[in-house]
């Protein structure tokens, strides 16, 4: 993976990270799957784009395995893109020392 960017403001790095993944709002209805695109990952967090309107502070649990073991996250910010696209940050609920991990 490649650095987001080469001027480092974050406290930790992000990496262009480009795979479709599977989620669940939580609290809610762990049958509705919802699709979305990652942009971009880091050890606090993701970007990505999903294709229906959330809204800040829900919570969503990824079913995809991703590299930095994100499994539950809460939207911190959304923009709706074009049509039913929007662009979601995400924190990540928990985060997991990943210091022993080499990222792929």
């Amino acid at each position: 993976m490649v650095p987001y960017n080469t001027i480092q403001r974050r406290k930790h790095q992000r990496y262009d990270f480009c795979s479709r993944i599977d989620y669940v709002l939580t609290p809610g209805n762990t049958d509705e799957i919802f699709k979305g695109v990652t942009i971009d990952i880091s050890q606090a967090g993701l970007r990505l784009y999903v294709f229906s309107p959330h809204h800040e502070g829900q919570g969503i649990r990824i079913n995809s395995k991703l590299p930095e073991d994100v499994e539950s996250a809460t939207i911190c910010w959304i923009r709706k893109c074009d049509g039913e696209l929007y662009e979601v940050g995400l924190k990540r609920s928990e985060i997991i020392d990943t210091h022993s991990k080499e990222m792929p």
